[in-house]
C-alpha cells in the first residue's frame, strides 16, 4: 500500500486492488525432436486497478528466451507497470478529488 498526500488528506494506492492477466504464446519445434533454434517466446502482462477500471499493458516482444531470461523480463516488465499502474491511478484519484467525486470510485 503506498500513499501519497495532498492538501486534503492522503490519496492510497492498494497493490490488493490490483488484477493481474497474463498471455504467453510459444512458437517454433513441431516436434519434441526437433531443434530449439526456432523456438520464440512472447508475454503480454495486463494490470487493472480495480476500483477504478485504470488498465496498463506491456509485452516482451517474440525472442529466443532462457526460462532465466524470461522470468526476468517477466518481473522487470510487472515492476514497471505495476509503477505506471501507481502513477497513473493516483492521479486519477486527485483529478476526482478536485471535481468533488469519491477518489476510489
Amino acid at each position: 500500500m503506498r500513499r501519497q498526500t495532498d492538501q486534503r488528506g492522503p490519496l492510497v494506492f492498494d497493490v490488493a486492488d490490483v488484477v493481474e492477466s497474463t498471455t504467453s504464446t510459444s512458437s517454433g519445434r513441431r516436434r519434441v525432436r526437433d531443434s530449439r533454434r526456432g523456438d520464440t517466446r512472447s508475454m503480454t502482462v495486463r494490470i487493472e486497478h480495480a476500483p477504478t477500471a485504470i488498465v496498463v499493458e506491456g509485452s516482451l516482444p517474440p525472442g529466443h528466451y532462457s526460462r532465466t531470461e524470461m522470468r526476468q523480463l517477466q518481473q522487470s516488465l510487472r515492476a514497471r507497470l505495476l509503477e505506471d499502474l501507481e502513477r497513473v491511478v493516483l492521479q486519477e484519484m486527485k483529478r476526482r478529488r478536485r471535481r468533488g467525486e469519491k477518489p476510489g470510485a
